[in-house]
């Protein structure tokens, strides 16, 4: 494709987050040049930066995750599910004919679980409840109301 739109040279330039290739940075041109060492630095230089700027915003969307999601199950948590709801209570005022519910479980004697077994079992046991509610969800749930349908928070101090 590169020929039959004139392009007669490339220079590609790997943007690098440690030893990973995150991404590559690519040139063409419509004529041969010859290698430049300045220019190879400098693309050099540009790949690194460019490279500490995806690692700042992966790390910033592995933190804001973090504060929205509870770390055991990875579902939404009690901030992001309250978030959601003021979202779906404003918007029901706006639309007349929007509608929402909210579904709200309780582990009975879970805490006798935790006691009686171990926090671990007690956790184990809320990973399975999650896995199989968010089983039970359609794909588009997911995408769509991913917040009501996944995001009810469990407490593990039930």
């Amino acid at each position: 494709q590169a020929r039959q739109t004139g392009l007669k040279a490339a220079f590609g330039c790997p943007v690098l987050i440690g030893t990973e290739v995150a991404a590559v940075l690519e040139f063409f041109a419509e004529e041969t040049l010859s290698p430049d060492e300045g220019l190879l630095k400098i693309m050099a230089h540009v790949g690194t930066q460019l490279g500490r700027v995806v690692e700042r915003r992966r790390a910033e969307e592995r933190l804001i995750h973090g504060a929205m999601h509870d770390p055991l199950t990875n579902l939404p948590n009690r901030a992001f599910f309250l978030e959601r709801l003021q979202f779906a209570a404003n918007r029901a005022k706006r639309q007349e004919h929007y509608r929402f519910a909210v579904l709200f479980l309780d582990l009975d004697r879970f805490k006798l679980v935790n006691d009686s077994l171990g926090h671990l079992a007690g956790d184990q046991l809320i990973i399975e409840i999650a896995q199989r509610l968010t089983a039970c969800l359609r794909r588009t749930d997911l995408v769509i109301q991913a917040t009501f349908a996944q995001g009810l928070p469990v407490s593990r101090n039930v």
